[in-house]
């Protein structure tokens, strides 16, 4: 019911931006950006995919994240994020994901005054558990459901101004990728931020 509420919701607040983007102008004199942090909270659709992306399943989530603007065409962003609920990447394989920190960092461009695009390559470090109907099935996921747990990750989106200093986001990526389950938790989130 959640996952059905926040892909609804998604679809509707991305359209705001992009009937308002026509009526930007260029951003002949961009806003400096540079030394302001932000701080934000983003709902995300978060989905596992299995080895041969022949299964896949999707849980609501919710991240927090702190950044900063190093330059006005940078950005350094560090994040904390959790499932809110169970996923199962098989039938009779029930996994949660208990929590996730990010490091990111990239380069970010205005398209127009108010909007803002940008692309982010960090790590991140995710925990979760599994529980199985039988404890012999599924012998190469670990109960851990993770079996390495620190991953590279990358991640694009876009911010765009609502009024002063707060922001809509919208963003998607990938979390994790074990190397040795070949599980994906890949991510599409919507969020707010503000900026001081």
């Amino acid at each position: 019911m959640i996952r059905q509420e926040v892909r609804i919701l998604m679809r509707y607040i991305l359209a705001i931006p992009a009937l308002t983007l026509g009526l930007s102008l260029p951003c002949w004199a961009q806003e400096e950006r540079e030394d302001k942090t932000f701080v934000g909270i983003r709902a995300t659709d978060l989905e596992i995919r299995t080895s041969h992306a022949t299964r896949k399943d999707n849980t609501a989530g919710v991240e927090l994240v702190l950044g900063s603007h190093i330059t006005d065409y940078v950005r350094v962003e560090a994040r904390l994020g959790t499932s809110l609920g169970d996923v199962y990447p098989e039938d009779d394989l029930k996994a949660e994901i208990k929590g996730y920190a990010s490091w990111y960092m990239g380069p970010q461009y205005p398209i127009t005054e108010n909007f803002w695009v940008y692309g982010l390559l960090g790590f991140s470090f995710i925990k979760g558990d599994t529980d199985r109907e039988d404890p012999d099935s599924y012998p190469d996921i670990p109960d851990k459901f993770y079996d390495s747990s620190f991953s590279f990750s990358y991640a694009a989106g876009f911010d765009y101004r609502l009024f002063g200093s707060w922001y809509g986001n919208f963003e998607f990526g990938r979390i994790n990728r074990d190397s040795q389950t070949r599980l994906r938790t890949m991510q599409i989130g919507l969020g707010i931020k503000y900026e001081f």
